[in-house]
């Protein structure tokens, strides 16, 4: 048989809306760090009907690797679709063509496995024929196997050297089975100083959230859930794996079909950001006609932008959820010595949280029963009162439109707002504060902070209808506007994460890890104060993933 080389599967954890940019279609961005990583979504119906796009990716990448700066290619899963041995032909011979040319790694999907592709067991017997462990042992990358099975390729690692900083891939089969989560965690565990790309091909879903048991597709719905170590599907990974290790920065899956796109940024266990990737095209027409999704990475200046070419038609796709640039991410070598942060307040709303909140890094508050325990609502609008505050599916959801004084307001606007309100919380001082947030309306969103009592607040505000970041103090009930940008505040619909950090008398407000008025904000009104999520007039607030940790 053929030698091989790898696909290295990254699993990004991003949750969100990002900000878009300009590229370059040719060149890396001018950094001696940046590198690219190509990762392929879902060929199963290239395999089928499209042979000769499926050969177009994988040519395109051997072609322009060095001028790209492509380090590493990840396969996401399904790489055929009925399990077969012509279309397992046709995507041998598509992937061969990087072999000794640049690194990559593969992974089953549920179609490359069982009956005809049914996933009603794990056969993966063709799989392991056309990719073998003994042609990828054979590679500088290559780091090892799920040693239980140390015939088969289903879950494996490989390392490599990019932009100054050891990467390790790490490449799961379709909703891991609970053995093979135990091994993640020893392989990660075991590499310290390397950043983590998990990759696995059912994890997030279209919705910005996790793979649960309440969406379609999900691996307990397939046949291999009732074999011998069962299934996990995103969420569960996130809680017995992902959320564990302060190495882990992203997880990248395919899989989902609808629009085949959903980002999440979540913060791990150790204060750690997690980039959480959806990509997949093969709904499209011609199996998806080829898009790639490149990933850029440049931990010199803590970026990660994100583009989706096809190499097939030559053409990028443009919108928010294929392109995309994160700012401020942690991207270079993991220091050990480094103290953790101390946590003062950590909730993502979801239930299950309980060994973690028991453990010895559990120096904060921490709430396991997946509800609004610790919240305290306070409505201030008096249209459309009162709010509508619950968690659903591990999400805090606002769904009133409550508002005042009228729907022109911009200043002086009455919402609906729940502060936390446990602990020592009123005499935090200084802090981050942290959550994912989203809105499928377009009016005010936002967080308060150093909050004393309704009279006396900071509070930051974005509105996309009326296109400004805004933020305010209140003292005595006075508010005063102490900065503002006119600009759509955010995108519909779409993941963002807003973040303030507040030093004694300096502010800094970040979305998406970009600082949203250039510079410090400098107010010494309030000193201390606990955090609160907001919202106004906006009838489809969604909050998550609160975080505050202490800056001394």
């Amino acid at each position: 048989m053929r030698a091989t080389k790898y696909v290295f599967v990254l699993i990004m954890v991003f949750s969100l809306v990002v900000t878009p940019f300009f590229r370059d279609s040719n060149h890396a961005e001018a950094s001696s760090s940046a590198f690219k990583i190509a990762v392929l979504p879902d060929t199963q119906n290239l395999a089928m009907n499209h042979p000769e796009i499926f050969r177009a990716q994988t040519q395109w990448i051997a072609d322009n690797w060095e001028e790209q700066n492509i380090k590493f290619v990840i396969h996401e899963g399904d790489i055929v679709n009925n399990n077969n041995t012509p279309q397992w032909e046709v995507a041998y011979d598509a992937m061969h063509t990087l072999d000794g040319v640049v690194p990559y790694t593969v992974l089953p999907g549920n179609h490359d496995m069982g009956t005809g592709g049914s996933a009603d067991t794990r056969d993966t017997t063709l799989y392991n024929t056309y990719f073998s462990v003994s042609d990828f042992s054979k590679t500088e990358t290559f780091g090892g196997v799920y040693p239980a099975e140390p015939n088969k390729y289903d879950n494996n690692y490989h390392t490599f050297n990019a932009g100054g900083t050891e990467w390790l891939v790490l490449s799961l089969e379709f909703g891991p089975r609970d053995p093979v989560l135990d091994w993640a965690n020893e392989v990660v565990s075991s590499h310290p100083n390397h950043r983590v790309i998990v990759v696995t091909h059912s994890y997030m879903f279209s919705d910005e959230t996790r793979h649960n048991t309440g969406h379609a597709w999900n691996p307990h719905h397939y046949g291999v859930a009732s074999e011998p170590g069962g299934v996990n599907d995103g969420e569960e990974m996130w809680q017995k794996f992902v959320k564990l290790h302060p190495n882990i920065s992203m997880v990248l899956s395919g899989h989902v079909l609808n629009d085949g796109q959903g980002r999440r940024v979540s913060v791990g266990d150790n204060g750690n950001k997690v980039y959480q990737m959806l990509a997949n095209y093969q709904m499209q027409e011609n199996g998806g006609n080829g898009f790639i999704r490149l990933l850029e990475i440049n931990p010199e200046k803590g970026t990660l932008k994100g583009t989706s070419y096809s190499p097939y038609l030559d053409q990028y796709k443009t919108d928010w959820q294929n392109e995309f640039l994160y700012t401020n991410v942690e991207l270079g070598t993991p220091d050990s010595n480094v103290n953790p942060p101390k946590y003062l307040l950590k909730d993502d709303f979801s239930a299950g949280e309980k060994p973690y909140c028991k453990s010895e890094n559990s120096n904060f508050d921490c709430d396991d029963e997946g509800n609004m325990d610790g919240w305290t609502v306070v409505d201030e609008g008096t249209i459309s009162a009162p709010s509508k505050w619950s968690v659903v599916r591990g999400e805090v959801v606002q769904s009133s439109n409550i508002y005042a004084p009228d729907v022109s307001a911009v200043d002086n606007r009455k919402g609906t707002f729940a502060y936390y309100n446990k602990g020592g919380a009123f005499a935090w001082k200084d802090y981050s504060f942290s959550t994912t947030l989203r809105s499928t309306d377009d009016d005010g969103i936002g967080l308060m902070f150093r909050y004393q009592d309704p009279d006396n607040y900071y509070k930051l505000e974005l509105d996309e209808q009326r296109e400004f970041y805004k933020l305010f103090k209140v003292v005595d009930g006075v508010e005063t506007t102490l900065a503002h940008v006119n600009r759509p505040g955010y995108i519909q619909g779409a993941n963002f994460e807003l973040e303030i950090k507040v030093i004694g008398n300096q502010i800094q407000a970040f979305q998406d890890g970009i600082n949203l008025f250039e510079k410090p904000i400098i107010d010494d009104s309030h000193s201390k104060g606990t955090v609160a999520l907001y919202a106004w007039g906006n009838q489809n607030s969604y909050f998550d993933d609160v975080l505050v940790t202490s800056e001394k």
